[in-house]
This record gives structure tokens, sequence and C-alpha cells, in this order.
């Protein structure tokens, strides 16, 4: 909290330094992120009402949750919220190791080019072909995940044992960034109530689905992954932010603009999402190598494997 001795008090997001103060014969009990000005009568106000204050905050819980992790690599893709979390690892530790996946070709492998220019770095570029998305999907299978998550697994797969073929064992990733901020297209389609129940339960069974593949992955290769968006002050910030401010164009707005204030080009900041099994141009490839191989479908390719 912060007092310019003109009877103005701005207070911060949870009011951490200072819950009360006296007026008159009482104590007035100050709301976080508001602004107080007193003289004869009491004057409250929300500090922002725009992205402005929202942002400072989602930097400071998001920098205490890239600190806590003490990882020395980031999973990027070129996306808006593997970026974010490369700007502040980049910041706490500048030897923090970027790693993309991909094609050759793939969308991913260019936009984490841009990203890397725009941190002055260099980005590790785990190139995938097909005898290693094969063996890797193999591997992945062995440890039990089987259908949607040997797709998505065998990306992340191949950014760890890059990383760790180079030291590198403790590795940030970007997910939870959809569930917490509705960057999934089907947002867009679900009635404005069921919102926030939707998300809940996405957050709920991410043991069970996204965190189940991840943390195989880090089983796998001898590897400990991070998950910032999902560090408990991160998702309590997220959840108590206005949900008709976090859903006015299901676009991740407030993550693009902390993107902006971080420095990161145009490019970056405004780049759709793309899932990363597309973004890397590994479910094409499985298509391909699908009918190469005389596969009705992707599933029995996979059953194949």
């Amino acid at each position: 909290m912060k007092d310019d001795r003109k009877r103005t008090i701005i207070t911060d997001r949870l009011n951490s330094e200072s819950e009360t103060i006296p007026f008159d014969d009482s104590e007035l009990i100050l709301p976080g992120s508001s602004r107080v000005e007193l003289s004869d009568s009491i004057s409250i106000r929300r500090k922002d009402n725009k992205e402005g204050g929202y942002i400072s905050d989602l930097r400071q819980v998001l920098m205490g949750a890239v600190r806590k992790t003490r990882a020395d690599a980031v999973m990027v893709s070129g996306g808006i919220d593997s970026s974010v979390l490369a700007v502040l690892a980049d910041s706490v530790r500048r030897d923090t190791e970027l790693c993309v996946a991909g094609f050759g070709d793939s969308e991913d492998v260019a936009a984490a080019g841009v990203l890397a220019r725009d941190l002055g770095k260099d980005v590790l570029v785990a190139e995938m072909d097909d005898e290693s998305l094969m063996k890797s999907m193999a591997e992945l299978k062995r440890a039990g995940l089987y259908s949607y998550n040997l797709i998505m697994g065998a990306t992340e797969y191949a950014a760890v044992k890059a990383l760790r073929d180079k030291g590198r064992r403790t590795v940030i990733s970007g997910i939870g960034s959809d569930e917490l901020f509705f960057g999934f297209y089907r947002h867009r389609k679900m009635p404005r109530e069921a919102l926030a129940d939707f998300r809940d339960r996405r957050l709920a069974y991410m043991n069970a689905t996204d965190l189940l593949r991840l943390n195989t992955v880090g089983k796998v290769l001898n590897a400990k992954l991070y998950y910032p968006y999902l560090e408990e002050n991160v998702i309590d910030y997220a959840l108590g932010l206005d949900l008709n401010e976090l859903t006015k164009n299901f676009d991740k707005s407030l993550l693009r603009a902390l993107g902006q204030e971080l420095g990161l080009s145009e490019f970056i900041v405004k780049r759709k999402k793309k899932a990363m099994q597309y973004g890397s141009g590994v479910v094409d490839r499985i298509e391909l190598l699908s009918k190469r191989g005389g596969y009705k479908t992707v599933g029995e390719f996979i059953e194949g494997i």
C-alpha cells in the first residue's frame, strides 16, 4: 500500500501490507486494488477499470511461480502462453534454455525462432522425423499412454529429450493457460453461465489428463516438469478475475497484453492459438504415416505401434 500524503491511498490486489486505516473514531477496511480518497468524505474506486492493473498483478504472480520452479529450461512453441513464461524465466536466469520441437517446416519451429530473436538468444530445435516420432510414441505407449496422449506427448517427448541431452532436467511447460484464461475454441460456443463450471471441471481433471501425460514424459526421460500457470497463487488470481473481462473476446487478451508489456514482438503477441500437435506438424505426419501403412484410421495406426 502507498500513501502519497494527500489522503489518497492505493491498495495492492490482496491488500497485504495494510488491511485497515484509522478514520475519525473508526477503522476503515480497505478493499484490494482500489483507490481510496479521504477528506470530509470517503471515495473508494477500483484502481484500474482497464487491463493495466490486471497486467501488473498477473506479471507479479507469474513471476513468483516461475521463480519457485528454479527451472533451467522452457518448452516453447512461439505461442503467447509459453512465450510469456520464457521471458520471465530468462529474466530470472539468463542461461535458461528454450526448446521447440517439431518437423523442420512446422509453424511452431518458425514462430519459436521469432521468440528467440525477441529475447536475443538461441532456441534449441528438437527437429522431429518419422523415425523419432515412431520411437517416442512407442516408448510412451509402453509407459501407459494411449490415443490422444500419444499424439500430444510425442512433441513434448522430443523437446524434453533434447533438453535432457544437453543436461537440462528441470523444464517449464505452459500448460494450464487455456483453462484459466478461456483460450479454447469451445469456450466461444458455450453459454456464458456454463463457463466457470467448465473451467473448474477442466482444472479438476488435469491430473488425469494433461498432467498425467506430461509427468509420464518427465518420468520416462528422468526430467522434472513444472507448470507455472497451475501454481496455486496463479490459479487463485485467475479465479478471482471478473469473468466478463476474461471472456470478452476469448483470445486471452490479458495474457497478450502482458506479453506486449514484456517486450514481445507483435507477431508473437498476436499469433493465434494453434494446438501443439498441429503447430509441430505431428498430426499431419501421423496421418501420412497411417495412409502409407494401409491403416483405415489414425486410431488403428496408433494401436499398431
